[in-house]
């Protein structure tokens, strides 16, 4: 197993775009939150979908708040 800790500087610059995009959609007038916050489920916590969810609610959280900036 790989982390992608150090990313490369090309796989960084799109990360960063990404993150850039969304927060541009959530600005805007109507964003769509939920697909929001299901592309960030997916970009960042999508280990969650693999391995066993505990009491620890800290993710699920994470992908909401995130979908709710600027709301």
């Amino acid at each position: 197993c790989t982390l992608p800790l150090f990313p490369d500087p090309e796989t960084y610059r799109q990360d960063l775009l990404w993150f850039a995009r969304r927060f541009l959609e959530m600005a805007g007038p109507s964003p769509d939150r939920e697909r929001i916050r299901r592309e960030y489920w997916a970009k960042a916590l999508d280990i969650y979908d693999h391995i066993p969810m505990s009491a620890d609610e800290r993710a699920e959280m994470s992908a909401e708040r995130f979908a709710g900036i600027l709301a």
